[in-house]
């Protein structure tokens, strides 16, 4: 990449974390990202439509980094598919609870961009390639003519991703004060573990 690029790209990074953790995402300009990135408007649309599409994109180029790190198939041979979803699973939480307050406030405030926009998108991503990768982990009954491998394999992840970005919501509502900083990413997998299915945890 261009160090020109890649200076601005750091900056834009910069600039939405900060911005999108004092306010919600939905009420952030263009020009208010632009002006905290140091950069002329016209060169924000260059990297993003508007701003919730790039706290999103650098949201998810984080967690695509994880994805990386655990669910390599060089990972998976020297650790269990259950192994490789905990540490992964913890790994996001870590992510999200080093964002705390940008999600508390796409929590806590209505608007068109919500935690399940940010994180829906890398749970599916990452049950698909799990699915695809693993494809022997599918459970025996998925076998009817009329519902592929591929049927399953969508709609599975579909379902996940939508029920673990929910539970990273209420993971982060219910947080004890006993804990210290008020979370544990090891809690959010306390709290998913038993809704995922037998056959992909087993």
């Amino acid at each position: 990449m261009d160090a020109r690029i890649e200076r601005t790209t750091e900056s834009l990074r910069a600039a939405i974390l900060k911005l999108a953790s004092e306010q919600h995402v939905d009420s952030l300009s263009v020009s208010q990202v632009a002006a905290a990135a140091n950069i002329h408007r016209a060169t924000f649309y260059d990297h993003a439509k508007n701003p919730a599409e790039l706290l999103a994109r650098v949201v998810r180029e984080e967690l695509a980094d994880l994805r990386a790190t655990y669910l390599t198939p060089a990972y998976v041979r020297e650790h269990s598919v259950t192994e490789a979803i905990r540490e992964n699973t913890i790994a996001v939480a870590s992510v999200v609870w080093s964002h705390e307050a940008i999600f508390r406030h796409l929590i806590d405030t209505p608007g068109l961009t919500t935690s399940q926009h940010l994180l829906a998108p890398h749970f599916e991503e990452t049950v698909i390639q799990l699915l695809t990768d693993k494809s022997w982990i599918l459970p025996d009954g998925v076998s009817d003519p009329r519902l592929s491998r591929a049927d399953f394999t969508i709609g599975t992840a579909r379902y996940l991703a939508a029920g673990s970005a929910a539970v990273v919501e209420v993971w982060l509502e219910t947080a004890p004060e006993t804990v210290p900083r008020g979370n544990d990413p090891e809690r959010y997998y306390l709290l998913i573990e038993p809704l995922l299915p037998r056959w992909l945890t087993a």
